[in-house]
């Protein structure tokens, strides 16, 4: 299937023997073995020096406890078991820490940078280059491949499965479909936003491969394909089929289906039972097999979140079988059932290996290598019962233009190049470029239409923007012809470029003093220079040719904004990166946290008690602590809100909420030690309520804040610096350590 509209960016690479040429296939190795080595250093660069974050505690914690033996057992609330072994593994292998808890996502965010290669025959070679090269410099992608979320991981498994659908529509080769298989099993072990992945892909490719599911579901031929000849080869019109030539074919099957058609057979078939929760909602009440919102006594007879749930109908080994239970797995045999009539009808040897592939790597994640078989449920049913559960609860409170507000601050680069290319690739682009504004467009309204937004989703969302914006970027590299602008000396404009910026900047925010003389002979000074500057520019845009020109500019605007995002990259991975200042670190246990533990390991070994030390902790506190206490074998998890009578422990953590429940008994340990548990950034761009709150957003604030000097200025202070004046959201608690002897 590769014609002329699928390889332009290789044609215009050949076609141009400038700057990109010299990438002859031994440096173009070269070039991407020094960014992937490049990005490994960064991402595994002093990685366990930043506190562990409320959810890295969970997912570590349990982690530690599959490595120690103890076995796991799935919870939709952690999202999918793959990272979890994964950690397990490193942790068996070198031990359980800080540094190694963060390796594995190092390591994916690292291949992550490599895969562009891949794709670099769609891309081209210039484009993919530079999609690599946006990747490893990522602030967001930095930051989370050095953050024990399974988010960068998805990011593999998303941008593996891109790949693999435009080789196979390129090749059709069958092996592509199985690897295909193999990553989407991945991908549903990982997290539950596969369902979104899915979603862009399918969506997608019921309208390209449109031409082979319609005429098949109205039991049609497919037109495009042409009519068979008959003996006659009479040329007439057929009623219902048009003028044709001999009789028209029967109707279209599901094995002439395109490749486009394969691809969507794939992701149908093997998506439709790890879909099979949706059906609850459409069942009555009482049939009992709706979705659990909460363990409640109103229920027949309450479970998990998000299971199935109903009238109790019998006991077996002590697992209780409900009526939701018994019609959620007739509804998941169903599909399943059916899923398999539909791909073995299109291709059977193929659908059977790709489906045997797909269950077998799935089986084994879930079930983690067959010891917990209620794992099976869980992952099919439960997995995306809980999160359509989880949209109502909008955990974050966060308003619909959230990623509007946190993805320029990140990834400002990315964001401006997408929204060019969404225009100019929708007009002028292929069915590529124009797969990529999709991809990148549907991406983003999905993340803000859904209920929970979190800063590491944006990693999802800014994945398309930075290849969409690096096929922009190469596709522009690849049409300046390099060698006549440097004659010309069209180069200059790439120094010129980030002068201009800079002064137009300077001229923004500039306070003129009326009175002040010098002040405001420097104004002026600023604005003459500027004014030459961009005479100077217009002069060698028209010798190196305007369209030629113009790119220059627009990739030193890039180099620019590449400059800015290295520097936010590593302020928030490795200055700021458990400090709300930035907005990525949420939910983070504060500096204090590991101080604290280091002072309650003292008392350990001060006491000679070490890891037998007793150990009260309050509920309200427990969980974003749990991987710190995990060595300690007597730790109570007291709910302190409601205490009775006087802690066991030798030590006391407790809640700052709950500082007065337990005063009564404060007097048997030191006096308290006060630290910061968790904390949040600033969240004054949150839209006002019926009761206004300081700092807060509200429509005419854009109007005044867009010709404000002032708000121009905290901006950029915010966005260079990362200094804001706005509190920050914060969770106290105490420490009680025993009193010194």
């Amino acid at each position: 299937m590769m014609n002329d509209e699928s390889s332009s960016g290789s044609l215009q690479g050949q076609q141009n023997m400038g700057l990109i040429a010299v990438l002859s296939p031994h440096w173009e190795v070269i070039a991407y073995t020094t960014l992937i080595l490049l990005a490994l250093s960064m991402r595994l660069w002093d990685v366990g020096s930043r506190a562990v974050g409320y959810d890295e505690s969970l997912h570590l914690y349990y982690s530690a406890r599959l490595a120690d033996g103890f076995g796991f057992q799935h919870s939709p609330l952690m999202h999918g078991p793959l990272q979890f072994h994964g950690v397990a593994v490193l942790f068996f292998l070198f031990g359980d820490s800080d540094y190694i808890a963060r390796v594995l996502y190092a390591i994916f965010g690292t291949a992550l940078v490599g895969v562009p290669y891949l794709l670099r025959h769609r891309l081209g070679t210039a484009g993919a280059l530079v999609t690599s090269t946006l990747l490893a410099f990522s602030p967001m992608m930095l930051f989370y491949s050095r953050y024990a979320r399974n988010d960068i991981i998805m990011a593999v498994w998303t941008l593996a499965l891109v790949v693999l659908l435009w080789r196979f529509m390129d090749q059709g080769k069958p092996r592509y479909l199985y690897w295909a298989a193999i990553i989407l099993a991945l991908a549903f072990a990982t997290k539950e936003t596969t369902f979104m992945v899915v979603a862009v892909l399918g969506s997608y490719l019921i309208v390209v491969s449109s031409t082979d599911w319609i005429p098949w579901l109205l039991r049609r031929p497919n037109r495009l394909r042409g009519q068979s000849l008959t003996d006659q080869g009479e040329y007439r019109y057929w009623p219902g089929y048009g003028f044709a030539l001999g009789r028209p074919s029967g109707p279209h099957r599901l094995s002439e289906f395109s490749r486009a058609g394969a691809f969507l057979v794939l992701l149908a078939t093997l998506t439709a039972p790890q879909a099979s929760a949706v059906v609850s909602f459409f069942q009555d009440r009482l049939t009992g097999a709706r979705i659990v919102l909460a363990n409640s006594e109103k229920l027949p007879w309450p479970g998990p979140i998000g299971a199935p749930s109903g009238e109790l109908l019998f006991t077996i080994q002590d697992v209780a079988v409900t009526k939701g239970m018994v019609i959620a797995f007739l509804v998941v045999i169903g599909v399943v059932w059916f899923a398999a009539m539909i791909g073995t009808n299109w291709n059977r040897r193929v659908w059977l290996r790709y489906a045997a592939v797909f269950y077998g790597v799935w089986m084994i994640l879930y079930t983690t290598f067959f010891t917990n078989i209620v794992g099976i449920g869980s992952g099919m049913w439960q997995s995306l019962g809980y999160w359509l559960v989880q949209q109502d609860v909008n955990r974050g409170d966060q308003p619909w233009y959230y990623y509007l507000v946190i993805i320029p601050i990140y990834e400002l680069l990315p964001f401006r190049f997408s929204l060019v290319a969404i225009v100019y690739y929708a007009v002028r682009g292929n069915s590529f470029t124009r797969f990529l504004v999709y991809w990148t467009v549907l991406t983003f309204v999905l993340y803000s239409v859904a209920g929970e937004k979190m800063p590491w989703l944006v990693v999802n969302i800014a994945l398309p923007m930075i290849v969409l914006s690096g096929r922009l970027i190469g596709d522009m590299i690849q049409a300046v012809p390099w060698r006549s602008v440097w004659r010309a000396g069209g180069l200059y404009l790439v120094p010129m470029t980030a002068l201009l910026l800079y002064l137009l900047l300077r001229l923004l925010l500039y306070r003129i003093e009326r009175e002040n003389f010098m002040n405001f002979l420097e104004f002026w000074a600023l604005l003459a220079i500027a004014l030459t500057v961009i005479g100077l520019g217009i002069h060698l845009l028209l010798r190196s040719g305007v369209s030629s020109g113009l790119r220059v500019v627009a990739l030193s605007f890039a180099l620019v904004l590449l400059v800015f995002a290295v520097r936010a990259g590593w302020q928030a991975s490795y200055i700021n990166g458990d400090v709300p200042t930035e907005m990525l670190v949420y939910a983070q246990d504060s500096g204090d946290v590991p101080r604290i533990m280091d002072e309650l390991m003292a008392v350990a070994q001060r006491t000679g008690e070490g890891e037998d030390l007793h150990l009260t902790v309050d509920k309200d506190i427990y969980w974003g602590m749990v991987w710190y206490l995990r060595n300690f074998k007597t730790v109570d998890y007291a709910d302190m809100s409601s205490v009775t009578e006087a802690p066991e422990g030798s030590v006391l953590l407790i809640s700052d909420g709950n500082k007065q429940r337990v005063a009564q008994y404060a007097r048997n340990y030191a006096p308290a030690e006060e630290f910061l548990y968790l904390w949040w950034p600033a969240e004054g761009y949150k839209p006002c309520r019926e009761t206004p709150t300081e700092p807060c957003f509200s429509v005419g604030d854009v109007f005044t804040n867009l010709f404000s000097r002032d708000k121009w200025r905290e901006g950029l202070d915010y966005f260079i610096y990362r200094k804001t004046d706005i509190d920050f959201l914060y969770h106290r608690a105490l420490a009680y350590f025993p009193k010194a002897e």
